[in-house]
């Protein structure tokens, strides 16, 4: 198996692992997923705003209000406290607009865990 393809199936296994232990309203759920060969599918849950990339970038799109948008912005941040705490120890690497899925309420939901890496927690102690 070639370096591109060892990547792609790790990356998905990655997404997979996180999403299929953690569950947080401001994670995008993960319904399904089937591994066939080199081939696999996730299947996530229907978010029909799409991605917040396009609400603030595509041009035709009514803009949102301001309001919207901080909710948005404390809805994701809400889901990376979820992830970097103690109880998830997840270290999302891949923050941006296209991986903000946003629901009928525009409701945010981070997606894309294919860079997600665990944690490792080292802990010092030292007295003076």
């Amino acid at each position: 198996m070639n370096r591109g393809k060892r990547q792609r199936k790790s990356i998905s296994q990655t997404a997979v692992k996180c999403l299929g232990q953690l569950q947080h309203e401001n994670l995008v759920k993960l319904i399904e997923y089937c591994s066939e060969s080199k081939n696999i599918m996730l299947v996530y849950e229907f978010m029909p705003k799409g991605i917040l990339e396009n609400h603030l970038f595509k041009r035709g799109v009514q803009p949102m209000a301001w309001c919207t948008r901080m909710q948005i912005a404390i809805d994701f941040v809400r889901g990376l406290t979820f992830l970097h705490s103690l109880n998830a120890n997840i270290i999302y690497r891949d923050l941006k607009a296209s991986n903000i899925l946003i629901d009928s309420k525009f409701r945010a939901k981070l997606s894309d865990f294919g860079l997600a890496r665990k944690a490792i927690i080292i802990s010092f102690s030292y007295s003076t």
